[in-house]
């Protein structure tokens, strides 16, 4: 080390050290990956297995970070442009991803085969009412599009998601609850996971929505893998991934106000989370967002509680209390249950969110209060209610404190919309992602930045921290 620092110089040496610990972890979540395709039995890892936008991410993210390596070690070859924001946008060159959906075809191609040629044993087989794994996963597989630039929003076919008896889903530890109803922890083809009970929904409207949550297939949105009807029709229920907490949690872990958990420890204490890290934060939760719009869904409730956060997998010399964490989003549909997916929408109001609800979003609670009806006519640019919501959350990142804590919540709209109230950014913010956080947070929403845009000034953002410029 003493001698690569009297070579090229101590300040690239730091420089380099950040960019190769950022290659550490994404390599880590590469090997990861391809792991999960890789578990055994084979037939439960199909019953699980990874999209292609994960692989495209991942791929992705390792050019890009070899790209920032190059340029803090001044070598010449580099495969992404990151001297423009343009340049950090996230996709893959048309060969690479010509490389990639075709491995992916192939894949499909093997997978179809090995399961029209399987033998059912009592690994496969869950109830005699039932069909076995196999049979399934071949279902699925016959109505899931392959080519990364599909949408599977369009299609008209059954639910991917596996309905299972309610038996094969043991209730475990209470992880917490809300309107919907509670959320467990459970366990099922020998994998932990999130058990959410809705105890009021209806039969129709629930497998509406458990259709659109079965086909949201991203790194950065958490998976729902199977469903259930619990016993004596008293509701349903939606299995997801396990998270550890969410990250209002993990940002206010002194703040007990609100936790409905069975778990009364606190892991960390609230420490200042680096600059890098919370861009990273940032940009994870944007790329969810990125995804969620480009399938024409809107979140419609962005906040720090539906962000929900755990450790990265065998990485830790990355530490979890320091804000490097997977983040994936969460409470996009089943907050309300839709029935449709337009460009134009009929928002509702959802109690509990006014410090991160949009000027827009406002005036639908204000009607709702006064006539106990919501708003008849639907919000021109609902996404980018969602960008404002953002800006909150990016604001509780930087500061771990709640926006507008201080303000009458009865006086808030007239806070924003009349007096201009916005959040106070610490001092020692990049002057770039003040003004990302400003524009997105502007009050006209035709002024707001979409998350396309968002995703490209982030990722050039954090290469700039990395590299040190």
């Amino acid at each position: 080390m003493q001698v690569l620092k009297s070579a090229v110089g101590e300040s690239v040496v730091c420089n380099c050290e950040a960019a190769l610990k950022e290659l550490y972890r994404v390599a880590t979540d590469a090997l990861s990956l391809i792991k999960d395709c890789r578990r055994e039995p084979w037939l439960k890892a199909a019953i699980t297995q990874r999209s292609s936008e994960d692989f495209a991410e991942v791929c992705y993210d390792l050019q890009w970070c070899t790209s920032i390596l190059c340029s803090t070690t001044r070598a010449t070859y580099s495969q992404i442009d990151i001297s423009q924001p343009e340049g950090c946008d996230g996709r893959l060159g048309a060969f690479d991803l010509f490389r990639l959906e075709t491995a992916a075809k192939q894949d499909q191609e093997d997978l179809r085969s090995n399961l029209e040629h399987h033998v059912c044993d009592a690994s496969c087989v869950r109830s005699p009412a039932e069909p076995c794994l196999a049979a399934h996963v071949l279902r699925r597989l016959d109505n899931r599009p392959t080519a990364l630039g599909a949408d599977p929003m369009t299609r008209n076919s059954p639910s991917s998601l596996w309905q299972v008896d309610p038996q094969d889903l043991p209730q475990g530890k209470r992880l917490g609850g809300g309107g919907f109803g509670e959320v467990y922890q459970t366990e099922w083809l020998g994998e932990s996971y999130a058990k959410k009970v809705f105890r009021q929904a209806s039969g129709d409207s629930f497998k509406v929505e458990a259709e659109i949550l079965g086909v949201l297939c991203h790194p950065h949105v958490v998976r729902t893998v199977c469903w259930s009807r619990l016993q004596e029709k008293r509701g349903y229920s939606l299995v997801m991934d396990l998270m550890k907490e969410d990250l209002y949690d993990f940002l206010h872990p002194d703040d007990d106000s609100d936790d409905d958990s069975d778990d009364d420890s606190n892991d960390v204490a609230a420490v200042p989370l680096s600059t890098p890290a919370a861009v990273d934060l940032m940009l994870q939760t944007a790329r969810g967002l990125r995804y969620l719009h480009s399938k024409n869904t809107v979140h419609r409730d962005v906040k720090s509680k539906n962000i929900l956060v755990k450790p990265l997998i065998d990485v830790p010399e990355l530490e979890y209390i320091e804000g490097y964490l997977t983040v994936k989003l969460t409470d996009f549909g089943t907050s309300t249950i839709k029935k449709s997916i337009t460009r134009r929408s009929h928002q509702t109001f959802n109690v509990g969110t006014r410090s991160w609800m949009a000027p827009e979003v406002f005036l639908i609670e204000e009607e709702w209060m006064y006539t106990g009806a919501a708003q008849s006519s639907p919000i021109a640019h609902p996404h980018k209610a969602d960008v404002w919501s953002f800006a909150m959350v990016c604001f509780e990142i930087l500061t771990r404190e709640v926006p507008f804590k201080d303000e009458l919540q009865t006086r808030l709209f007239h806070r924003i919309t009349v007096d201009g109230l916005r959040p106070v950014l610490p001092n020692e913010c990049p002057r770039r992602l003040v003004s990302l956080i400003q524009r997105c947070w502007e009050y006209d929403p035709r002024e707001r930045p979409d998350f396309i845009e968002i995703c490209n000034e982030l990722r050039y953002i954090k290469g700039l921290l990395l590299t040190g410029s």
